[in-house]
């Protein structure tokens, strides 16, 4: 069966009918359709609040132009200064419809993930993320690695490998290791945020940001 009979409950084949979250076939047949909303809980975006996301999601709502309709609306929209405030208001509109949407349709989630949901910068705590370039110096990179090479808790497997890596030394490590944890970081902090209490996001706020002074 096609991907795109999940899509959306009003573009079901003939051979098939919308019930709430469910597809119903002729045969009596039935599969969940897992949506957005169900999936991604934590990253939805509350309309009536969330002001700062909201405004990160415009900006770049004005780069892209999207696959779902209404959020195409809201992109033309966006190209007169008059039709900002009802280019929001269509942004808006468009998140919370595609919230009710199957995540397996690809198209639909490139555009939550652009337009429509938290990621995990957005939703991180105190403290100054590590920008520090990648070099053979000493720098701040090195003291994360340290603190990941004595770290006893649980870990990605991508930072549970990169430590597995890591050689005992003098403080100063290789420009790989820097180089491989600050892409980690870079990837986790655009990625989706699915909450607090998951591995990756506890180990974003121990190893991609600066130590409290």
């Amino acid at each position: 069966m096609s991907k795109l009979i999940f899509a959306s409950l009003g573009t079901l084949g003939a051979g098939a009918a919308g019930v709430g979250g469910w597809i119903v076939f002729k045969s009596g047949q039935s599969k969940r359709i897992v949506t957005f909303k169900d999936k991604y809980s934590q990253a939805l975006l509350d309309g009536k609040a969330d002001d700062t996301t909201w405004t990160k999601k415009y900006e770049e709502l004005k780069k892209t132009s999207p696959n779902h309709p209404k959020l195409r609306e809201a992109f033309e929209k966006t190209k007169a200064s008059e039709d900002e405030a009802r280019a929001k208001e269509l942004l808006k509109e468009g998140c919370s419809s595609l919230y009710s949407l199957s995540v397996e349709d690809s198209k639909h989630f490139s555009d939550f993930k652009s337009f429509c949901s938290k990621t995990n910068s957005d939703v991180s705590g105190d403290g100054k993320w590590i920008e520090e370039a990648i070099s053979n110096n000493k720098n701040k990179w090195d003291a994360s690695l340290e603190s990941l090479q004595k770290y006893e808790g649980e870990l990605n497997q991508e930072l549970a490998n990169l430590k597995q890596g890591i050689q005992s030394n003098s403080g100063t490590f290789p420009e790989d290791k820097k180089t491989a944890l600050k892409n980690w970081c870079d990837s986790v902090k655009s990625s989706i945020f699915e909450g607090k209490d998951t591995v990756v996001f506890k180990n974003q706020e121990s190893f991609c940001k600066e130590p409290a002074s």
